[in-house]
């Protein structure tokens, strides 16, 4: 039994249904790429709908797709969001998760209870009355100032029309009410008086100057909830592309969690930071017995382009320190586990602003990479291009047989490597043989392997063992230990 089926928590998991039913489960003759269709009542197809689904081709960039399938997805696509496909899913059967994917990529989806949802509210607006209002929707922000604006002219209103009535020498000009509320969106506005306006009485005169007061403080509220608005970071933010689903595969032999971001301006963001954490439900008890019901693990990633000219494929290595090791599809999916990958930045302006990313277990493609969309410049061109329609698409990797998520994952993760890793940028490698052999050495029995000390200015170097993109090949010292 292959350990790489384990889980890395001792539990081991049930093989689904769909590692079962081999390679065609890929295969669909009316939408090639596309899942094939089984009746919802089979055991068969509630095994499918827990598999992970090769990311489709952007409907509105290829007219490939025909019928309701492509209105569907045109209604869900936004190029920094994807097609959509993974929210229907999450919809569709119900998938609990902590961030939002989809046209809403980013949301948490967390919901407080234990307290009334109204009180709860009037307690956000109450405290943070300011970024509760900058966090609405521009047409609700705008149609609430407009409204404000009203009820104050309409209030205003009517207390110069009971002046009127009451006490009518203290203004000139009033006929009734249609009268008392344009004088007071004049005094409101600073418009300036014409026929109507104040006489010299002291009740008039402390209306003015209370109305001028709530002016100057209801154009500051408003205004500064329409700057703060329109200049949110948050909309440079979605410039920021994240790929929609992820991918696990080998790079010079090497498992690797991957993931796509790009940024689409021509100008830079200044330290951009791209973070990556896992969450796994059931937890853990403390030696105190506290039980901790949800583990949260940082992803470390490497090194990535700070200028972000180019689409980056940030890597994760999945090796004894990552939180990921020793997982396949199936211990993942058991564990409710969820990516959320972030991306932080500062704009232009010098404003901050993040954009997240989710990912199920069902949205990590095993075996798969992302399609080359980075083009070199053609003779007699002047600029390199990305084709960004198909900045979320994936692909088999090449020599991998199309296999379920669960099988396809164990494969990967217990696959000797045939290649050694690439140096890490500004770091020295020691690089050990795959292998323990034990066999006679002078005369004695002896446990063997193989060991290479590589420092990274031997890279490029013709007697270095390092030859150019293949990796390591098999020479440098053997050590043994004495049996």
């Amino acid at each position: 039994m292959s350990v790489a089926s384990m889980s890395r928590h001792g539990s081991m998991q049930e093989p689904l249904m769909s590692d079962l039913q081999g390679s065609p489960r890929y295969s669909n003759p009316d939408h090639p790429g596309l899942p094939p269709r089984h009746s919802s009542g089979s055991v068969i197809a509630k095994a499918m709908n827990e598999r992970p689904v090769p990311a489709a081709t952007n409907p509105l960039a290829h007219d490939r797709w025909d019928g309701g399938h492509q209105r569907d997805q045109g209604k869900l696509w936004t190029p920094d969001r994807g097609a959509g496909f993974y929210q229907t899913e999450r919809e569709r059967y119900h998938k609990p998760a902590l961030v939002s994917t989809g046209k809403h990529a980013g949301h948490s989806r967390v919901r407080f209870v234990g307290l009334n949802q109204t009180k709860l509210l009037y307690h956000i607006w109450k405290r943070d009355f300011f970024t509760s209002c900058v966090q609405l929707r521009l047409p609700v922000v705008v149609a609430a100032i407009i409204l404000v604006y009203l009820a104050s002219f309409f209030s205003f209103g009517v207390v110069w029309y009971l002046v009127f009535r009451l006490r009518s020498r203290c203004v000139n000009g009033f006929n009734g009410f249609v009268s008392a509320f344009i004088f007071a969106t004049e005094t409101q506005q600073t418009i300036g008086y014409g026929v109507r306006s104040p006489t010299d009485c002291w009740l008039s005169a402390w209306i003015v100057a209370l109305q001028s007061i709530w002016a100057a403080i209801l154009n500051a509220i408003t205004l500064g909830i329409i700057f703060a608005r329109i200049s949110q970071p948050k909309q440079r933010a979605r410039t920021i592309f994240i790929s929609d689903s992820a991918v696990v595969a080998r790079r010079d032999g090497m498992l690797k969690f991957m993931f796509r971001v790009a940024d689409i301006r021509t100008t830079q963001v200044i330290a951009p930071a791209v973070r990556a954490y896992l969450y796994t439900w059931g937890g853990r008890k403390t030696a105190e017995g506290e039980k901790i019901p949800v583990r949260i693990e940082e992803l470390d990633i490497g090194y990535i382009d700070g200028m972000l000219l180019l689409p980056l494929v940030v890597e994760h290595g999945i090796d004894e320190r990552s939180p990921l090791y020793g997982h396949t599809y199936e211990s993942l999916r058991s564990l409710g586990a969820e990516v959320i990958v972030t991306f932080e930045g500062t704009s232009e302006s010098g404003a901050q602003f993040q954009t997240r990313q989710s990912y199920l277990p069902s949205e990590i493609h095993w075996g798969y990479v992302f399609v080359e969309i980075i083009h070199h410049a053609k003779e007699g061109e002047t600029q390199h291009t990305v084709d960004i329609s198909r900045f979320h698409e994936i692909q088999p990797q090449t020599g991998l047989k199309m296999l379920p998520p669960g099988a396809s994952s164990r494969k990967i993760v217990s696959a000797i490597p045939k290649s050694v890793p690439y140096p890490v940028l500004q770091e020295n490698t020691l690089v050990l043989s795959n292998f323990l052999v034990v066999a006679k050495r002078n005369g004695k029995l002896s446990l063997m392997f193989r060991c290479k000390y590589v420092h990274t200015s031997t890279v490029g170097n013709p007697t270095s063992p390092w030859k150019g993109k293949s990796g390591l090949s098999q020479r440098g010292s053997s050590k043994s230990l004495m049996g």
